[in-house]
């Protein structure tokens, strides 16, 4: 089974942060990774494309919820993100509260290790 996970421009970064909490979980867990690098267009067509490539496709985005900063919610009732379309039931989105400054590598280490646990934790449910 092939799962992808899709972020919003700027999110995550290989070196430091969240980005470096997942992929080092993955790969602690033998789980097999492919990155790509660069920024994701995550408009409905796009994610639709990318859906169609893959058996599950996660989108990670950032918006203030008025949560506390690292929230995480699964946009199950497309209450932030919508789209429509054949593969559109692969998708699941799930929206971060980010830290005041509007980033995410910013939260504490412990905030970010939980977010990078509960992350992988989902996409290795399907």
């Amino acid at each position: 089974m092939r799962i992808a996970l899709a972020v919003a421009p700027g999110l995550l970064r290989r070196e430091a942060g969240l980005g470096a909490a997942l992929r080092h979980k993955l790969l602690d867990r033998l789980f097999p990774i492919e990155t790509v690098s660069g920024a994701a267009d995550l408009d409905p067509y796009h994610i639709l494309k990318m859906a169609a490539s893959c058996d599950r496709l996660v989108v990670l985005v950032t918006k203030d919820m008025n949560r506390l900063p690292g929230s995480l919610v699964r946009d199950a009732k497309a209450e932030f993100i919508s789209i429509s379309g054949d593969d559109a039931g692969k998708v699941t989105f799930q929206v971060m509260q980010p830290a005041a400054d509007g980033g995410v590598d910013s939260l504490p280490p412990e905030t970010l290790d939980a977010l990078a646990e509960h992350l992988i934790a989902d996409m290795a449910a399907y």
